[in-house]
């Protein structure tokens, strides 16, 4: 585990130039304390946005490895994660691996507090979650469109009232279930066949079909019970 000294604090000047030159003068101290890992706010991305190589080439110059950025959000949704999003994107730039996350301020109950607002929990982790998503894959929209997907599919899954048990014990067999199933197609030379043919396939397929028959049964004698007690009342 490496020690990584934080540098934000010697920039008391945000005037590019001069910024620059206190982000240099951190770099240096950090090394002669004998810090090789540095961090700091992700706010220097604007002196280096248009010369990223300029920052590697200074952590170089220092002997110090740049391993971590800070982000801050606000509650502005849409603004906290176009500025995270460019961040993120410098991080891979310059060869940042971590951004932390943080939030800028929790409203009127003060910074010392924590956010106790349900709303403003939910825009915090939906900025959160979305960021992260982004950030998998250095900036790759495909896995903020994932999360989208599964956040819907979750949905339904509430409204509708589907057990999560179900869901989560396909989630986790998935993987097995798809490997096995490339094997039967491999073995069959490319058929489905091979997934009736057996003895023990059709038992399994008869246990499936009997737990959906009697899913639907079971469900269908539960609505009949409700309607029978709300009649009832």
């Amino acid at each position: 585990m490496k020690a990584a000294y934080t540098g934000w604090t010697w920039i008391t000047n945000r005037e590019p130039e001069a910024a620059k030159n206190q982000l240099k003068q951190a770099f240096q101290e950090c090394k002669f304390l004998g810090y090789d890992t540095v961090e700091n706010f992700a706010f220097i991305r604007d002196y280096y946005a248009d010369d990223p190589q300029a920052l590697v080439d200074l952590t170089k110059e220092c002997g110090v490895d740049l391993v971590n950025l800070y982000g801050h959000f606000t509650f502005d949704v849409e603004e906290a994660i176009r500025i995270a999003k460019e961040q993120i994107d410098f991080c891979a730039a310059v060869g940042v691996k971590w951004y932390n996350c943080q939030n800028a301020g929790f409203g009127d109950d003060g910074p010392s507090e924590r956010p106790t607002n349900p709303e403003m929990l939910d825009k915090m982790c939906y900025v959160a979650n979305t960021v992260g998503a982004y950030a998998t894959l250095n900036g790759r929209m495909f896995d903020v469109w994932c999360l989208l997907l599964f956040g819907i599919v979750g949905l339904l899954i509430k409204k509708f009232h589907f057990p999560v048990s179900c869901f989560l014990i396909g989630f986790i067999l998935g993987g097995d279930l798809e490997d096995y199933f490339i094997q039967v197609l491999t073995a069959y030379n490319g058929s489905l066949t091979g997934l009736f043919v057996r003895p023990m396939s059709w038992v399994i397929w008869a246990l499936i079909i009997l737990s959906v028959v009697y899913a639907v049964l079971d469900n269908r004698k539960a609505k009949r019970q409700e309607k029978e007690l709300s009649g009832k009342q």
